[in-house]
This record gives C-alpha cells, sequence and structure tokens, in this order.
C-alpha cells in the first residue's frame, strides 16, 4: 500500500482489593487503514464471501479502505489472582485470565470472527523456589 492509517488508544490498571485477591485489567481501541486507492488483489478462495468492490482487472477487487491485516479493532484483558501464604512461607495461588480481541481480516479480503480466550491457573510456591503451575485449564503445552 502506498500509505496506510493507524491511531489508538490504551489503557490498563491495577488494584489489590485486598486480603490476597489482586485485578488488572487493560483495554485497547485500535483504528487502522489502508490508503492507496489504486491497490487491488485476488480475493481469498472458494470458501469465503467477498465484500470488496471489483477491481479494473477481472478477478481482482480494491481493498482501499480496508483495516490492516491481523489488526483487531478492541483488545481487551482481565486478570484475578489470589494468593494465600501458608504455613512456613508457602503459598497456593490461584488465577484466572480473560482475552479478548473484535474479529480481524487475516488476509486482505477474509475475516475471522471475534475471539475469547479464557484460562485458569493454581499453582504452589515456597521460599527459595519458582511458582509451580500444579493445574491449569485449558491444558496447554508443559511450562518449565
Amino acid at each position: 500500500a502506498d500509505r496506510t492509517l493507524g491511531r489508538g488508544i490504551e489503557a490498563e490498571g491495577a488494584v489489590a482489593l485486598g486480603h490476597g485477591l489482586h485485578l488488572t485489567a487493560g483495554l485497547s481501541y485500535n483504528y487502522t487503514r489502508l490508503d492507496d486507492p489504486g491497490l487491488f488483489v485476488q480475493p481469498c478462495g472458494a470458501d469465503c464471501t467477498v465484500l470488496d468492490p471489483p477491481g479494473p482487472v477481472p478477478g481482482t477487487v480494491s481493498i482501499d479502505g480496508n483495516r490492516l491485516p491481523q489488526a483487531p479493532r478492541w483488545i481487551a484483558n482481565l486478570n484475578l489472582s489470589y494468593t494465600r501464604v501458608l504455613s512456613g512461607g508457602a503459598a497456593l495461588i490461584l488465577a484466572t485470565d480473560w482475552a479478548y480481541r473484535s474479529r480481524i481480516n487475516f488476509f486482505c479480503t477474509s475475516h475471522a470472527s471475534s475471539a475469547t480466550i479464557i484460562c485458569l491457573r493454581a499453582a504452589c510456591a515456597c521460599p527459595g523456589c519458582r511458582p509451580r503451575a500444579v493445574w491449569k485449564w485449558p491444558p496447554l503445552a508443559a511450562t518449565s
């Protein structure tokens, strides 16, 4: 593209709710756009709906004004964690993460719907050692 436009705003915050309970959250808004009236591409294959206007060459479409690929308009995340100190200085940690992104363009003419990811974790920490996850959902690849 000859030119792209992008602007946005982001905010995040954290608060200790007391008794070992902590909340963190973030939110961002991103406006992106391809700005090139002479930019034409071949649309996606058979399994998509093309919404862009036809280009000057048969089998092409204009993507001028489309959002940038992989650039969601909205992104939000929330983390809630609880830490309970046990005898001997060990600690039990329970946490949940929530992440959201609005729909994206995979490439210039195909779209993916919005997505929300939720994760739950339980961990134990002891003095002089790293926190070790003992349970997490959804189960992901093991971490050390």
